[in-house]
């Protein structure tokens, strides 16, 4: 139990540092909330009385966002250099599907 490590912690570790790998990093989380955020769109819900609920689901999402936003960068330079890079990996990962080809088939999108 000891020997297990928190691999997403152990990598966010290397958010607060300077750099390139820094930004990659601490621009992650980011991207993965926009892409599954931006993804509900396509979310089937069975009982079809609740789609009302998708743009509450997006607008929680948001806030996600935000607040990483606010923690994750240690300064205002951090914070213009990881928006945007969370906003091109993201637009990546939706362009390529990669959260469907991760976890294929959830939502029926192919």
């Amino acid at each position: 139990m000891w020997g297990q490590q928190p691999v997403c912690a152990y990598i966010m570790w290397y958010a607060r540092g300077n750099g390139l790998f820094s930004h990659m990093v601490s621009a992650l989380p980011i991207t993965a909330l926009l892409s599954e955020g931006f993804e509900l769109r396509h979310a089937y819900l069975p009982i079809h009385t609740h789609y009302y609920l998708i743009p509450w689901l997006m607008g929680v999402y948001l806030m996600m966002i935000l607040v990483l936003l606010l923690i994750i960068p240690k300064n205002k330079m951090q914070f213009v250099v990881v928006l945007p890079i969370a906003l091109i990996l993201s637009f990546i990962m939706i362009y390529f599907n990669v959260l469907g080809r991760i976890f294929g088939g959830i939502n029926g999108v192919f």
